[in-house]
This record gives structure tokens, sequence and C-alpha cells, in this order.
């Protein structure tokens, strides 16, 4: 929107174009207001009271955005093209318990209040499907009544409720969202009822938490006084013993993990008044931070909108606030989906917003750097079904350790700040000959960030740079991207991937430069080179050993994220010690496991694979064992990319070979074909390798 205030920043210069409705807040000028103002604790600081018209104006401007910045950090992590739209509404009132099903792709909700609601008992649930946008109201078996929170697991749902008076305990229930067949796992604590559940979480191993409130018996749900004060149960999901772990004179009113799994967040709200209902302005209004014991039953070290906020974990600040509406639309809940954010609203609510960004490039949630989607529900008169395609990887609530990490993780990254990004797991090894970092860990770091600065219209032809030292496995990659040239066709950026060391001090590990170009609408010439493998050769099978390197388990870490297939051009070619390396090809299929959402992650992907043991093939070509070598290290690399879009999940070839060797340094390449037999990327390197002493060669 018109920074013609004094109270609104203008947008970066390199935030370009942005398709929904911003504003940037200037803090420093809201820091002195002119005039008379005032506003409750209750209202958004745009539903404020002020009499200085410049303000006003400016309070009713921001109240028609999408998005407000607070951070200048805000912008990286949704991204120029995220736009937002109503996409569906009802006529309904406020909903909960929003849960996605991501084997069905559907949204599980439920509608409190009138007409889904009569005597205190609410029983409406339904179910969204978010590719087609269909609403089915359902009924599981037996009816679920009251259902308040909600947690995807395993492919069940894990609902929690209020119970229903006299005839209904309060619950936590697991549902089965194909039959709709409904178990109760949890109803009381040794013999005491609950005071009725309002959300719950649940972690890595399917333990669960669960928040006990008083807003059961301050709905009239349930016919007697809490037990208790509000609490925290942690719920083993194995042996189902519970206990107590955190209890408030506020009111417990939501639970939240950590993306790593190590912090419990939990909401401290005092406000709402029971029996009689009013608002308390001097109720508590916290949200308190946990570290979780290895157990996940004990908890230690506590510290401590009109949307969604975006939080500064590390500092408590707000970054910026996601909107559903303006007005009086209010977010009650959300929940994540694969790469998705679903918001439900309160009663006042009479849109759902859909929120998409097409942006290239993937966690907290895992925001991912392409096109990702974060899809949300808005509430009482809309649901909607939105996605953001997110720049991070999301906690998927699956048991989770080296061996379950898919590939689009392992290169995963998320914003630190403008043209700042750091990796979402540590970066991982390759094999056992190496207790350093994989070198194309670190370049699918780099070309994933470097995509979250670019036009999504542009697309990666070229990366080269130099490795500068060997990065370590026991701590993240920080990836800074400098803009140097944008123009219709092409945009330029200059990368350094670091590491935090020992002393505090950034090491440099990678620099590189990598030039995007966009889609031409015409080609003067087209053509190709076939693969070696396109003459004669046969795949074989994927346990087939076509070298020596997997006796050492070269690939031993990497090799969980693809399907490879040694290609054989003639019997005893690959156990041949050759005449000349260069006169060798190794060729084998391959293809990435598991799901890759947009061309950056497609990219990153290449570029973690044709690292794979290019700078090992000069020795294994001359029939060199590498545990020969003192030293063999990739120095510089170029990866040049052909087509403007490509699809790992689908077999290509690949072929290395090396070229000249001299000064302790060798040059080689590898190339990339895609079903078609359409040359689709080349890497060259070149290599240190250097003997052992007393190594006496024979070629």
């Amino acid at each position: 929107m018109s920074n013609s205030s004094i109270y609104l920043k203008a947008l970066p210069s390199w935030f370009v174009q942005p398709a929904a409705k911003w504003a940037w807040i200037s803090l420093s000028a809201f820091a002195t207001l002119q005039g008379h103002f005032n506003r409750t604790i209750f209202d958004a600081p745009w539903a404020g009271q002020v009499s200085d018209s410049s303000l006003a104006q400016t309070l009713q401007n921001i109240n028609t955005t999408d998005f407000v910045v607070y951070d200048s950090k805000f912008f990286s992590i949704i991204g120029a093209e995220a736009t937002i739209e109503h996409v569906q509404k009802l006529a309904y009132q406020s909903h909960e318990a929003p849960c996605y099903i991501q084997n069905t792709r559907q949204l599980f909700f439920v509608e409190w209040g009138p007409p889904g609601g009569v005597d205190g008992i609410h029983k409406w649930q339904y179910l969204l499907d978010v590719d087609t946008n269909s609403l089915k109201k359902i009924v599981t078996d037996p009816p679920t009544l009251n259902a308040h929170g909600c947690v995807s697991y395993q492919d069940h749902l894990y609902v929690a409720t209020d119970g229903a008076g006299s005839s209904e305990s309060v619950s936590l229930v697991q549902i089965d969202p194909v039959s709709l067949k409904k178990k109760v796992l949890l109803n009381n604590f040794f013999g005491q009822p609950f005071a009725g559940f309002n959300d719950l979480e649940m972690d890595r191993e399917g333990n669960f938490y669960l928040t006990d409130s008083k807003s059961g018996w301050g709905r009239e749900i349930v016919n007697f006084a809490t037990p208790t004060n509000p609490s925290i149960y942690f719920v083993n999901n194995t042996t189902m013993q519970s206990k107590i772990i955190w209890t408030t004179d506020g009111n417990a009113n939501g639970v939240a993990i950590s993306p790593d799994g190590k912090t419990l967040y939990i909401p401290d709200t005092g406000v709402s008044n029971l029996r009689p209902s009013n608002k308390n302005p001097y109720g508590k209004r916290m949200l308190w931070a946990f570290d979780i014991s290895g157990s996940g039953a004990v908890l230690a070290n506590k510290r401590s909108g009109d949307g969604v906020d975006v939080i500064d974990p590390e500092t408590g600040f707000v970054l910026g606030s996601i909107r559903v509406g303006g007005g009086s639309n209010v977010a009650v809940s959300l929940a994540f989906g694969e790469h998705e954010m679903w918001i439900v609203e309160d009663p006042q609510s009479h849109t759902s917003k859909e929120i998409r960004e097409n942006r290239q490039k993937p966690e907290p949630w895992d925001l991912r750097n392409s096109s990702k989607e974060v899809s949300w529900c808005a509430d009482a008169q809309g649901c909607v079904a939105a996605k953001i395609q997110k720049r991070f990887s999301i906690f998927t609530r699956q048991p989770m350790d080296d061996s379950d990490i898919t590939l689009n993780r392992q290169i995963g990254v998320e914003a630190i700040r403008p043209g700042c990004y750091r990796s979402v797991v540590n970066p991982t090894r390759m094999g056992k000959l190496s207790s350093t970092a994989f070198g194309g860990n670190l370049l699918a770091i780099a070309v994933n960030s470097t995509y979250q600065t670019v036009s999504h219209l542009h697309h990666l032809y070229s990366i080269c740079g130099h490795f500068l030292r060997p990065a370590t496995t026991d701590r993240k990659l920080i990836c800074e991207v400098q803009n140097v040239r944008d123009t219709r066709s092409f945009q330029t950026r200059v990368i350094r991937v670091s590491q935090e060391a020992d002393d505090g001090s950034m090491r440099a590990c990678l620099v590189a430069s990598a030039d995007f170009h966009v889609e031409e609408p015409a080609s003067m010439v087209t053509y190709s080179v076939l693969p070696r493998s396109s003459d004669s050769a046969t795949p074989v099978p994927v346990n087939t050993k076509s070298s020596a390197h997997h006796g050492y388990g070269l690939y031993k870490y990497i090799e969980k994220f693809t399907d490879v297939q040694p290609i054989l051009f003639q019997e005893g070619d690959t156990d041949r010690i050759p005449e000349t390396a260069p006169s060798v090809i190794s060729s084998e299929r391959f293809r990435v496991r598991g799901p890759l959402e947009s061309q950056a992650e497609e990219l990153s992907a290449l570029a973690f694979y044709m690292d794979r043991g290019l700078a090992y093939i000069p020795a294994d070509h001359s029939g060199y064992e590498l545990l020969d070598a003192s030293a063999c290290a990739t120095l510089d690399f170029a990866l040049r990319i052909f087509r403007p879009q490509i699809t790992l999940k689908n077999w290509h070839v690949s072929e290395q070979r090396t070229a000249v060797a001299n000064n302790a340094r060798a040059f080689s390449e590898g190339r990339v074909w895609d079903e078609n037999g359409i040359l689709v990327a080349s890497m060259t390197q070149q290599t240190m390798l250097r003997p052992k002493p007393g190594f006496i060669p024979r070629i």
C-alpha cells in the first residue's frame, strides 16, 4: 500500500511488486503519536480511537491489508508473490479443531454454536477436500460430541473433546478418517474426571500433551465445577500413563511443540471470566516456552491478534501478521498440513482466504524455497482452503531420526533475515570415508537459498564457485545471498555458505555466483548429444555394485535419497583396469525418492546428486583404491542447467568421466539426461588428488 503516511515505511526495493496488500509499520513513528489516542487490549492496534486525522486514515488503510510487517524478516518468510483470496463462505458459527489429513488431502474441522449446537451439544464436523474445495458434513461412529482440538498422526485423527454433561465424559479419542470409526483412548485421571479438553499436541513418538481447561464448565457443557486448576497433562501413548506437567490459575488454551521437538509452547490466558461471562483486561495474556525432557514428561526452563502473528522465538518480538479479512475477523486456531497452514476464525468472521505463494524455493514450520503451499481454513461464515508454498520444512509429527529425513528436508532452508538463510537440518556426511559434510549438501543449500531471492519467472542455468574448506555435520549452514543484477531476462546472485566456528566467528565454506534466465519464447536451434547408454547398455539390479566405492560405504549416508541402477556397457567393463582413465565412463540410471515440490527443490536436489562421487572417479577410473590417496576433495565446480523444468521423480541417466590430471589435480565432468535422452545438466569439477607417501603410479 502507499507509504505516504509517516507511520508507514516504504517496502524494500528488493521486495518487487507484491501481489497482496502489505503495510510496513514504522515503529519509531508509532512510538510518539500525535493528539489523543486510546484503545483497549481487546482491540487490534488499528481499531483504536485517535484524534489525528493522518493517523486515523493510516489505521483505516492498515485494516484493509493482507500482511502487516513489524520486522523486515517477515518479508522473506512470506515472499512477495503471496496472495490472499476468498475461496468459500459458510453461514454458520465459530469453528475449531482444524486438522489436515495428508493421505486423503482433506481438512477436518468442527462447528461450534447454533445451528450446529443445541443444549450444549456441538456435533457438526466436516471434511474439506483441499483440491476440489468441496465440503462434506460427517458423523463418526459412534458420534463425537464437542470436539475442541485435533492432531493428525500416522493415518489417524486424535481428537480432544469437552465431553457432554452427564452423558459423555471428557475424552481423548482416535478417529479413522476413512471409516469414521471412533475409539476412546482416555477419559479420566485415575478416577478423576477431566474438566474439559481444549486442545492437544503430539510429539514425534506419538505421546500426547492435553490442555485441560475450564472452558467446558464456563460454556455449561459439563455440569460440574472444575476438579483442578487448568492444567497440561502428558500421556504416554504406549502405556497411557498420564501426569500433570503444568498448572495455571489462568486458563490452558492451546499447546504446540517446536519443529525440532525440543520446546513446548503453552498460552496462559485469563482474559475471559466465566459464569458470569465477561472480559478481564487484567487477566493473564502470556505465552510460555519450556524445554522438554528426553522422556517428554518433564518441563524445565520456563520463559517468557486479529490474525496469525509470526514471532521470533529468540526475542519474542512479533515479526509480522497474517490477517484474515480485517474488521472483526479474529483467528481462533490453526493447523499445519503437509506444507500448509489452516486457520479457523471466530463467529464474527465472514470469509476465508487462500494464500498461495508461487515463489521458487522449503520447516518452524518448514517454509521451503519454492512453490510451497500454506493452506488455512477460516471461520464462521467462511471455511477456506489456502496454501502458501513454504520456504521451510515443517514438523511432521512422525518419529524422525536421520533415516527418516527426506531429501527435500535435507536440502531445505529457512529465512533468517532478507538475503540470509539457514539450513533446516545439519548437513549430512556422504559416507564412511569422510567425517566432514558432503559437498553436494552445501551446494544444494546454496541453490535453494538463491532461489528464495529471485522471481518465479527466472530459472537457474549456471552456478559456479569454489569450496574453501570442509563443513562439519554438527551444526547448520548459513547462506548469504547478494543481489548483483536484476533485469527482465537475467537475475544474478553472489553466494556465500558458512558455518559458525566454536569461537563464534563465521567460517566460509563455499563461495559461488549463480545466474537465472527467463524461459525464452523461441530458440534459433535446438539439439542434444545422446548418452553413451543410448547405443547399447543394460541397467542392472539396484543392489548391483558397479564400483569398489560401495565396499567402503562411500555413499552410505546419501544413498537413501535416490534409487540407482548402474548401467553396464559390456561384460567386465566395471572391473577392467583401463589403459587410460579418460576412456572410462561410469553410468547409471537414477531417480529421487520422496517429494520435491518446486523447481527450487528439483534443482537443489540435482546439485546434491551431481556432486556425488565426481571427485573420486579420477582415482577409480585409473584403477586405484581411494585409500591410496592422502587427500581427495573438490576445489571448484560449475553446474550448468540446459532446461528450465526438471522432474527428478522420473528416471534420468547419469554419466561421469575424467578428462585430464596433473599437479595433483584432476578435471572431470558429470552429465545428466532425462528419460527422453535430452541432456539437462552438466557438472564439471577440478579436484585435489594427492597420493600417500611412497605411492608408485602404474599409469
